[in-house]
C-alpha cells in the first residue's frame, strides 16, 4: 500500500499531518539551531568562542541520536524509557542554558560593531573574554572598564585577555553551547515521539 493510498483509506485526511506535526515543527527547530546565526546575538555565543561549523557537527550527530531514539524507543512497551531520556534531555538542555548565560554574564563585554542594521542602529554584541587580563591590558587598565580596552583593541579579545583564560572560557561555552543544543533538541524530538 503506498503512502497516498493509506492517507486516502484514511477517513480524517489530516490525521497524518496533525500525527506528525510535532516531529515536523521539532526537526524545523532542530535544523534552524543547526544553522542558527550568531553575529550581533546577546544571548548566544560569538562565533570567537564557538567556530561556526561546531553547531552544524552537533545538529548532525543529534540528528543521528534522534534516529536511533526514534527505533529503538518509539515502541509502545518503551514509553517510560523515552520519557525518562526525554526529561533528563530537558534538565540538561535547562543546566547548558543557565551556564551559558552565567559565562555571557560574567565574562562577557557589550561590543559596539562597526555595521548596522537595517535601521541604521548600531549592532551591539557580546564579546566573549576571558579571566585575566594581558600584562599589557593591566598596566592600561587603571580606570578603564574592560569594554573600553576592548574598543581600543578593535574588538579583539586576545589582546585584552591571555590566551589561556580565554581558551578556558571559550571552551566552557563551547561545551555548555552543544549541552543546550544537543539536549534541547533531543528533548524536544522525544516529546514529539511522546505525543506522536
Amino acid at each position: 500500500m503506498s503512502f497516498f493510498s493509506s492517507l486516502l483509506a484514511n477517513s480524517d485526511p489530516f490525521d497524518w499531518i496533525t500525527s506528525n506535526a510535532t516531529r515536523l515543527m521539532a526537526v524545523a527547530i532542530a535544523v534552524r539551531l543547526g544553522w542558527i546565526g550568531r553575529r550581533g546575538s546577546q544571548v548566544i555565543p560569538g562565533e570567537e568562542a564557538i567556530p561556526r561549523a561546531w553547531p552544524r557537527i552537533v545538529f548532525l550527530i543529534t540528528a543521528v541520536l534522534f534516529a536511533l531514539m526514534y527505533k529503538f524507543l518509539s515502541e509502545p512497551d518503551r514509553v517510560f524509557i523515552l520519557t525518562l531520556l526525554t526529561t533528563a534531555c530537558l534538565i540538561s538542555a535547562f543546566a547548558g542554558l543557565i551556564m551559558v548565560t552565567y559565562l555571557l554574564k560574567r565574562y562577557g563585554v557589550a561590543y559596539e560593531e562597526r555595521r548596522r542594521d537595517w535601521l541604521n542602529r548600531p549592532i551591539i554584541s557580546i564579546k566573549l573574554g576571558g579571566a585575566v587580563l594581558t600584562p599589557e591590558a593591566q598596566r592600561i587598565k587603571n580606570d578603564k572598564s574592560i569594554r573600553t580596552l576592548l574598543d581600543d583593541a578593535n574588538g579583539k579579545v586576545e589582546n585584552v585577555f591571555t590566551m589561556d583564560s580565554l581558551a578556558n572560557v571559550h571552551t566552557k561555552a563551547l561545551i555548555y553551547f552543544i549541552i543546550l543544543q544537543s539536549c534541547g533538541t533531543l528533548a524536544l524530538l522525544g516529546a514529539s515521539i511522546l505525543l506522536g
